[in-house]
């Protein structure tokens, strides 16, 4: 299925999955840019999933400044397994949007232009494409889609880093980590 924001959009799609009863075994975000308002708004369903045991994992981007240092702290708070992901090289930015909703008997696929801010999720023009598997009826269906996302998912190599306190200190004492201020400060420039 095809998503074409801001008719359709994928904040509400997510809303429906989390709100659906179905406990996922694993849920993962992979953004390029996270805002502290959107995180926020799915904390409580995600940490509920999380509580039925579900593995709750993100993959977040720090380039451009898209992602402030506050973002970081909640999301160390979660106690989730979050990865940090940023290149030093300047024209080599971490873009990737991939939403994963995974359970026993499904799983549902999101890749697209949505970054994790209220703008990838409600109100800016965005494309996405949604898979639905059903499992184990299509898994090597699903293996097939998830293969070439394993970078993203399951990130290793210089360029990640598992979140703590000590990272998000580092990269704020080298300038590499805007706050929450001064990402919509951005925002409000670039419009």
């Amino acid at each position: 299925k095809t998503l074409s924001q801001p008719e359709a959009q994928l904040g509400h799609e997510i809303d429906r999955l989390l709100n659906e009863d179905i406990i996922y075994s694993r849920i993962v975000f992979v953004s390029a840019f996270v805002a502290l308002r959107t995180i926020l708004r799915l904390r409580e369903r995600l940490l509920a999933q999380r509580e039925t045991g579900a593995d709750l994992h993100f993959t977040v981007g720090i380039d451009l400044g898209g992602t402030s240092r506050e973002v970081l702290e909640e999301l160390l708070r979660w106690n989730s397994e979050t990865w940090v992901f940023h290149n030093a090289i300047p024209r080599a930015t971490f873009h990737p949007k991939i939403y994963l909703f995974e359970s026993l008997t499904a799983a549902t696929l999101f890749i697209g232009s949505n970054n994790l801010t209220d703008g990838g999720f409600y109100t800016n023009y965005e494309a996405t494409v949604r898979c639905d598997c059903e499992l184990p009826v299509d898994t090597d269906e699903y293996k097939r889609l998830l293969q070439p996302l394993t970078p993203f998912i399951e990130p290793q190599g210089p360029t990640v880093q598992k979140l703590n306190a000590a990272l998000i200190k580092t990269l704020a004492a080298r300038g590499e980590l805007s706050s929450e201020a001064e990402v919509r400060q951005r925002q409000r420039v670039q419009k």
